[in-house]
């Protein structure tokens, strides 16, 4: 194995720490707890959402349609104000999954848990319909950075009154993150790479989740010349 490949070695096998940590954060601390909620009348947090209706205090009846959005709320201690998750929101174990749709959402199969927020990663089709019916919507996009999942955390934990905790998790995150960069090689900044997802080719650039993560490393990415559009997921 020559140096240079002895050096992207220990970069990925940090990498593959690190991606540990993102995925499994809420795993760490998504531990049974008990949660006090109260039911005091509803008034408005600083929480931007996606319509015009604002977030009551400690909503107790939340629906989220996104994985991500699912972990974060049971790793900050608002699991027990979940009443329903999509689909694909296989974790935590405990999540009360349902055949909700984050793809396909549907207004009325939202409706009849009556919720008072509903999270999603894409609002198009539900906005309006939601909005009509005075029920709270918060849209957060799939993350283009880690910065972006702390932000969402953040946001989640104000959503939810869960600051503290949210703000727990971050510090966390970001403490266990910057052991994994410090661990990998020095000598592998320059260090030139390719990131194959799948056999046609298709590969991650430095505007994706996974290749923001790499760049951090110092690592030059090949595919970033191929990203004309900058969907952080070129052809070569």
């Amino acid at each position: 194995m020559t140096k240079k490949s002895a050096v992207l070695v220990g970069v990925f096998g940090a990498l593959t720490t690190l991606s540990g940590l993102v995925a499994c954060t809420s795993s760490k601390t998504a531990a049974p707890t008990t949660t006090t909620t109260t039911t005091a009348p509803a008034t408005t947090t600083t929480v931007a959402t996606t319509s015009t209706i604002p977030v009551p205090t400690g909503p107790t009846k939340i629906v989220s349609l996104s994985p991500t959005a699912t972990e974060i709320l049971f790793a900050i201690g608002a699991g027990p104000q979940v009443i329903a998750v999509d689909d694909q929101s296989n974790f935590p174990a405990n999540a009360p999954v349902t055949d909700l749709s984050g793809y396909t959402p549907n207004v009325e199969a939202i409706a009849k848990y009556a919720p008072d927020l509903v999270i999603t990663q894409d609002d198009t089709a539900i906005k309006g319909g939601l909005a009509a019916l005075k029920i709270t919507l918060i849209s957060q996009p799939p993350a283009a950075t880690i910065d972006d999942s702390y932000k969402q955390i953040t946001e989640l934990g104000k959503a939810t009154g869960h600051p503290n905790e949210a703000k727990k998790l971050v510090e966390s995150m970001t403490a266990d993150m910057a052991a994994v960069y410090a661990s990998a090689p020095k000598s592998s900044a320059g260090a030139s790479f390719y990131y194959e997802l799948d056999n046609t080719y298709y590969s991650v650039s430095d505007k994706s989740f996974l290749g923001n993560l790499l760049a951090k490393f110092g690592l030059k990415n090949i595919a970033n010349a191929a990203d004309k559009q900058s969907t952080g997921y070129p052809q070569l």
